[in-house]
Formats: C-alpha cells, structure tokens, sequence
C-alpha cells in the first residue's frame, strides 16, 4: 500500500441474524477507517445482510486491515482496493434491494465532479453476477499479498463494482439476470 493514496474497504456480513455490528475498521493500528454515511446498510431480504463501505486514508507503510465485530459471524466478506488521488466522499444513495427481478442500485444522483471513482456491493442469489452499464466487476481486489477475486459465491454472490468516470451523471449499479434476492450498496469519491 502506498502512503498518500486512500483504501476503501467493502465489508459486508451475511446471514446476521445475531444483529452483530461493526465496531471498526483500522488499517495497521494506526489509520482508523471512517464509515460512508450510507453505512453500515442492513437488509433482511438475504439472509439478514449487513453492507457497508469504510473510506481509509494510508499514512504509514504496512497491509493490515482490522475489521471488528460486536461478535461473532459465519460469513464475512471484506473486500479492499487502492485508490490514488482521491480527496473525498461525493454520493452515498441509500442501500436498495430487491426479488424476482435484476439488480438495479438507488441511483447516485448527479454527481458533483467529472473524475469520480464508483464503488458498489451486491449480494445476490439466484444467478451469476453480470454487470451491465456502468459499473465492472474488477479481475482482482486488493490484498496484503497478493491480488484476489473481487466476487465470492457461497451460499449467495458477494461482489465488489467499480468504475471510474469522467463526466457528471447519475449512475446505478445494474446487473443483468434474474436474482431471487438480492441488495446492493454503492458510494462515489473523487
């Protein structure tokens, strides 16, 4: 990880019924990671899921990443991708979800600047995930070693989206299929 750039942190707990929290996310002991005020975004058409992003600034070297939970869970996802440049929070649209149809994020509204990065998390049953639109799903997702899939499918579809653009707009995270269940969470940055 490189001092100066900003990691977003995708944290999303699936099958929640204990209604367990995140208490924070830290990156090497030193940089405390601030939620979207989107965040945390709790659902209950899949199994009780709970989404949130976590915007983290890198001040020091290292590759840690501390997630912590008011207890315990069976599934976690924590996805990570490194960004550079970017100086803030633009769009946070509420959570959205939905059955017996295709993905379609809350839209983000217009946002505020032409070079903006789009982050998203769906968690899906029913088909395999396919963006369409904007919206991609990346090859790899960063990790402390080396790259990993941004996409898990156990009992549902995890994934993490992005998309950098270069004009305003009004985005939605859409994925083409029909799901049935699925949510989806997404936050612009610039």
């Amino acid at each position: 990880m490189t001092i100066g750039h900003t990691l977003v942190a995708g944290v999303m707990i699936e099958n929640n019924s204990s209604s367990r929290t995140i208490t924070s996310v830290v990156r090497d002991s030193v940089d405390t990671c601030v939620a979207t005020s989107n965040s945390p975004y709790s659902q209950t058409v899949l199994n009780t899921t709970l989404m949130a992003f976590y915007i983290c600034p890198i001040t020091t070297t290292g590759t840690g990443v501390v997630v912590t939970l008011s207890g315990g869970v069976t599934y976690i996802n924590v996805f990570l991708q490194e960004y550079s440049g970017l100086t803030g929070v633009d769009k946070t649209p509420a959570g959205n979800i939905g059955a017996a149809s295709a993905v379609a994020s809350t839209a983000t509204g217009t946002t505020g600047h032409a070079n903006e990065v789009l982050v998203g998390m769906t968690n899906s049953y029913g088909a395999t995930p396919t963006d369409t639109g904007t919206f991609v799903i990346p090859t790899t997702c960063a990790n402390p070693v080396t790259p990993v899939a941004c996409s898990f499918s156990g009992y549902a579809s995890e994934v993490y989206h992005e998309k950098i653009v270069s004009s305003t707009g009004s985005y939605t995270l859409n994925m083409s299929g029909t799901y049935t269940h699925w949510a989806a969470l997404v936050v612009t940055l610039y």
